[in-house]
């Protein structure tokens, strides 16, 4: 029964990062974000995403997805969902620190600072993902939106890797 544990265990540090701590998820209560949001506009020109991949897990556990944001705008811009058809639940989440272990928190906005960058990958802001709808396979890919303020929407390709993050 240990050895199954140490197994889980491993599945979920390696699912996200090398803090070597264990995970809690903490739920706030928010509502999650409808996927079938109304009037939706485009993005600003000036935000690019790169880099997405989703790291998904044996069964049903849930995947996480990192990206990189560029905004070259001259004002910040507020990331407040990501959304997917794929997925039944997408959240906005944080790795903190607290008394020593590493505690994943849902955020419900993320502010991409003016001429400046935010990088979703292990260990600090990350997309938790929940109740795959179908197969999700590594080496395919999924489409996730980003919906920031004022409801623009920009919808990014996503690598799909394993736990290993290959």
């Amino acid at each position: 029964m240990n050895r199954i544990y140490t197994v889980i265990a491993t599945i979920v540090l390696a699912a996200f990062g090398p803090l070597g701590h264990a995970h809690a998820h903490h739920d706030t209560g928010m509502a999650h974000q409808d996927t079938n949001a109304a009037s939706v506009q485009p993005a600003p020109a000036q935000v690019k995403v790169t880099g997405c991949w989703i790291r998904v897990l044996p069964g049903k556990l849930p995947s996480a997805a990192y990206f990189n944001i560029d905004n070259q705008a001259d004002k910040a811009i507020e990331l407040q969902a990501v959304q997917s058809k794929s997925y039944a639940h997408s959240m906005l989440h944080t790795t903190k620190m607290e008394e020593g272990m590493a505690k994943m928190q849902h955020t419900p906005s993320v502010t991409v600072p003016a001429k400046g960058q935010l990088k979703f990958a292990p260990g600090g802001y990350h997309v938790m993902l929940e109740q795959a709808k179908g197969d999700i396979t590594v080496g395919s890919s999924q489409t996730l939106t980003l919906v920031f303020e004022h409801n623009q929407a920009l919808p990014v390709t996503c690598d799909v890797r394993g736990p290993a993050g290959k």
